[in-house]
């Protein structure tokens, strides 16, 4: 029968076969979904993102404290998987409101002569999302968290604490 449909059209195909590609596709289609709306319910970020990179590293000169940077776009659902799991966390929301400045750097739009663009390229991000803890003084990147720092949120914030000392 296979060998039979090789050469026919979609709609000569035997009744059964095609509810079993709409079904197919009808299971794609919810699982894409269910995706999307698990990565979009997972919790806001309770994080108090700066967006004027030039304001937020004033800021950061006079309170001393390191600048933490999130290089995030909205249509990234690996940024919008850490909001939902890190940093909608009160606890860490707290540790980094304490010892950093957070700015977060939106590259939802790509254009490559937006300001934002010439923040990622200063730092050299190539993907997202991407976090640095930043000196403001020298600009210098501090250090970046290790895939394993953001499977938490006690690993997160054991990181953060580490950061923020040096």
């Amino acid at each position: 029968m296979r060998s039979q449909m090789l050469g026919e059209t979609f709609d000569q195909a035997p009744r059964g076969t095609r509810r079993r590609v709409y079904l197919k596709y009808l299971a794609l289609v919810v699982l894409a979904l269910g995706v999307f709306w698990g990565v979009t319910v997972l919790g806001a970020s309770k994080v108090v993102w700066q967006t004027d990179y030039a304001a937020a590293v004033e800021d950061a000169k006079r309170s001393n404290r390191p600048l933490l940077l999130d290089f995030w776009a909205s249509w990234c659902p690996p940024c919008r998987l850490m909001d939902g799991r890190i940093f909608s966390s009160n606890e860490v929301a707290a540790v980094v409101h304490r010892d950093f400045v957070p700015v977060r750097i939106d590259l939802t739009n790509d254009d490559p002569e937006s300001p934002q663009a010439a923040i990622a390229r200063q730092f050299e991000v190539s993907a997202m999302p991407t976090l640095l803890v930043v000196d403001p003084v020298t600009e210098e990147i501090l250090t970046r968290p290790k895939h394993a720092d953001e499977d938490s949120t006690d690993a997160f914030i054991q990181f953060l604490e580490k950061a923020a000392k040096h």
